[in-house]
């Protein structure tokens, strides 16, 4: 299976978008402009939104029918769309966030303050014609002053009529320390009282006829860039919609999540992160069916779940994968190898024999014993047979095969069953290993419920910093004691024969 990157790509300010509502080609309210610059570090990576009306509307100080106007405009410009009553962004890109990556703009802060809001609708229009014009990285974006105003030589900006308009715009938007303007070589910003008597000057702006000399031949060519501090990373909004849907989904599930560990949450965005950078939004759609089903039936347990945690992981994130997101996986594989008919999008995708092996790759890689076992199952159950699926490939390509991986470890766990056949068929060991599986045995499913009804007894959503004591491992049920002892002295004996660091799959007995 392909490592995977720490970056994940996150939803991020469209530049080209922005850009053409900078420069007048496209006409957005200065309201719906509002609302798209905070609703974009709420944007998941599959484009919706996940704050609601209320939060929006108390953050904007919108009225419910401004709020209501906001989104049937940004509707109508296809900005926004509604699927089964959860809107959609349309105005963001994906990216990590390099920034060589001209498809994005940085989520200032600045976007969203006072200073910005109290602008007319042109004064930020050209603030953000500055701000998409170049990478937001510091170096001031050159042009003619005679091309940012109509005139009898150029168009200009088309909303921008005459240089004393301009002239305003600049000189409001230095004094609000949102640009710097940058004049033979010089630097004017909110700190420089005598930058309009310099612009007018080197502009050979002539007050008594209140007009600028022109030329054909001849531009007067300024740097303009975003006030350089607005730039550092402190003042860019970071993306959290991972983490806040995660939050929400607490919440409404009846859990504080300030009583998660400190990095619990950031767990469970990993998995997102690896599921969305194989299989795109699909990715996105396995792993929120899972966190949604998983905080609606488990509720508080979670936090009881969160209480065992080692530096790399916790319960309460092991609990979601193996009993809630794994068993999706294992539909998916079994939908897909059993080329039945697909019922939505996702069986679709996974129909696909590339986007199928993919997707086994990563059940190998997540899945424990008694999962690997179940897959094989249900496999049967639909009349695929999982050796036939290995016969197909070729010898060279087994080691890299997911069938393959996933068929020895099956077969390793029935193999290391194996009893006297005139006692016990190979049918009955396999059932009862089967059987192992479906009761959590080979994952300690059951453990894992004694030791949770003990710290409900105990605990009351306050995070355990004592380790958990060692529990007494399960009683085995007596019909199956013979095969259960003959299990081990398979063990020993493949021990013996390897040496005593040869890698036996742990049965978690």
């Amino acid at each position: 299976m392909e490592r995977l990157n720490n970056r994940s790509k996150t939803a991020k300010l469209n530049r080209k978008l922005f850009f053409k509502f900078g420069n007048g080609t496209i006409d957005i309210s200065k309201s719906a402009l509002s609302y798209m610059f905070y609703t974009i570090t709420f944007i998941g990576k599959d484009g919706r939104i996940f704050c609601d009306a209320d939060m929006i509307r108390t953050a904007l100080l919108f009225q419910h029918k401004t709020y209501n106007r906001v989104i049937e405009e940004l509707k109508g410009l296809g900005l926004l769309v509604e699927v089964n009553n959860q809107l959609y962004s349309r105005f963001h890109v994906l990216s990590d966030g390099e920034k060589t990556d001209s498809s994005y703009i940085r989520n200032l802060a600045i976007f969203t303050s006072p200073e910005v809001a109290s602008l007319t609708k042109n004064q930020k229009r050209f603030f953000i014609y500055i701000a998409t014009a170049g990478l937001l990285t510091g170096p001031a974006q050159y042009v003619s002053v005679e091309s940012l105003y109509s005139n009898k030589y150029h168009n200009g900006v088309n909303y921008i009529e005459s240089y004393h308009d301009l002239n305003e715009i600049l000189s409001v938007l230095v004094g609000k320390g949102l640009i710097d303007v940058q004049i033979d070589g010089k630097f004017y910003d909110k700190n420089s009282p005598d930058f309009e008597v310099i612009f007018h000057a080197y502009c050979n702006y002539n007050k008594i006829t209140r007009k600028q000399r022109m030329s054909k031949k001849r531009t007067h060519r300024i740097g303009l860039r975003v006030h350089l501090p607005l730039l550092n990373k402190a003042n860019v909004v970071p993306n959290t919609s991972s983490h806040f849907e995660i939050e929400m989904l607490a919440i409404n599930n009846y859990i504080s999540p300030k009583n998660f560990r400190e990095d619990t949450i950031h767990k469970f965005v990993g998995i997102q992160n690896d599921l969305f950078k194989l299989f795109g939004v699909n990715g996105i759609k396995i792993y929120r069916e899972a966190l949604v089903t998983y905080f609606e039936k488990e509720q508080l347990n979670i936090l009881y779940y969160d209480q065992f945690a080692d530096p790399k992981t916790t319960k309460a994130i092991n609990t979601m994968v193996d009993f809630y997101l794994l068993p999706n996986v294992q539909q998916l594989i079994v939908q897909a190898a059993s080329v039945q008919e697909p019922t939505n999008e996702l069986d679709s995708y996974f129909a696909e024999k590339e986007n199928l092996v993919k997707l086994v790759h990563y059940f190998n890689s997540k899945s424990s014993d008694n999962h690997k076992v179940l897959l094989d199952e249900q496999l049967e159950l639909c009349g695929v047979d999982l050796q036939a699926l290995v016969a197909v490939e070729s010898n060279k390509n087994r080691t890299e095969s997911a069938w393959f991986a996933l068929h020895e470890q099956v077969e390793l766990m029935y193999n290391h069953a194996r009893y006297d056949e005139n006692i016990v068929s190979i049918g009955y060991q396999k059932r009862v290993i089967r059987q192992w599986a479906k009761e959590g045995i080979l994952s300690r499913k059951e453990l894992l419920k004694q030791v949770i009804e003990k710290l409900h007894a105990k605990l009351t959503f306050i995070p355990l910093k004592t380790s958990i004591p060692n529990v007494p491992t399960l009683p085995i049920v007596s019909n199956e004691q013979k095969l259960f002892l003959q299990v081990q002295r398979n063990i020993e004996e493949s021990r013996k024969k390897f040496g005593p660091d040869y890698e036996i799959p742990e049965l978690g007995f």
